[in-house]
Order: C-alpha cells, then structure tokens, then sequence
C-alpha cells in the first residue's frame, strides 16, 4: 500500500515522516534548499521551505537558531537585520554561482569587432564602388562632347 504525502508538518510528524537536523543527509537536503533559494533563507521560515521543497517535517532540540549555530556552524551563517529578523546564509564555499548576471564573454565581443570591421569594410567598398561609377559618368561625357565637336 502507498503511503500517502502529509497536508501539513503535524501530519508528517504524525506519520513519521520527520528529518533530524543532527543527520548527514539532512545537511545535504539544507544545502540543496539553500541554493535553489539564492544562498540564504529568514530563520523563521526554514521548517515551512524544508516541508514544502522534501515534504518532511524538520526536528531538532531546542530553537532551531541554536540547533543551526551547534549543528551546521560550517554550512550555515546567522546574520541579524533590523527590518527581517535573523537570516540564514548558506557559507561562501558551499554558495552557488549567481545566475543572474550575464558573464562575460570575451568570443563574443570579438565577434562583434570582426563585424564592425566587416561593415566598415562594406560600406568603404560601396563608396569606392559609387565614386568609380561618378569616374566613368564623366569620362562617358567627356567622350561624348569630344564625339559631338
């Protein structure tokens, strides 16, 4: 028989579907959740994204700031602000590269030197192209008046 997801943290309490903070695996479940939540995450929230991201509820001893300060000192940072309580930073090593921001790339904009080369080039070789078209205008009627006397 399937077991069935809990609704709630007190239902997958209930039915046993509980993670320790203390387990190694758990550690690694926070590490996932800290990079898909760009690297940092309000302490008061971390049990709600933890059930919502593994569908399991979270257990440790006492308040969860002082189960992540003894527990995950090497993965986990605390920083007080004024305006959103205490925020959990995942640590710079085990951090994700931001993807955000465009790197940069330096084929590409060699590639848009070469065009604007190439462009320049054009349009010397259509200047070129009108002035020996003006050349023989006027050798053509300068042939023609010397035809005509």
């Amino acid at each position: 028989m399937p077991t069935t997801r809990p609704y709630n943290m007190r239902e997958a309490r209930r039915k046993g579907h509980v993670d320790n903070i203390e387990a190694v695996e758990t550690k690694l479940k926070f590490i996932t959740l800290f990079r898909e939540n760009n690297n940092y995450i309000p302490l008061n929230k971390i049990p709600f994204y933890y059930f919502a991201r593994f569908n399991r509820a979270l257990t440790y001893m006492g308040k969860l700031k002082y189960a992540i300060t003894n527990e995950m000192s090497t993965i986990l940072s605390l920083h007080e602000t004024t305006k959103c309580g205490i925020i959990v930073r995942l640590s710079e090593p085990l951090q994700q590269e931001r993807n955000d921001i465009l790197q940069y790339n330096n084929n590409f904009n060699q590639q848009h030197e070469k065009c604007q080369i190439t462009l320049q080039e054009t349009e010397d070789e259509v200047n070129e192209h009108e002035d020996n078209k003006q050349k023989v205008k006027r050798w053509l009627e300068e042939i023609n008046q010397i035809d005509s006397l």
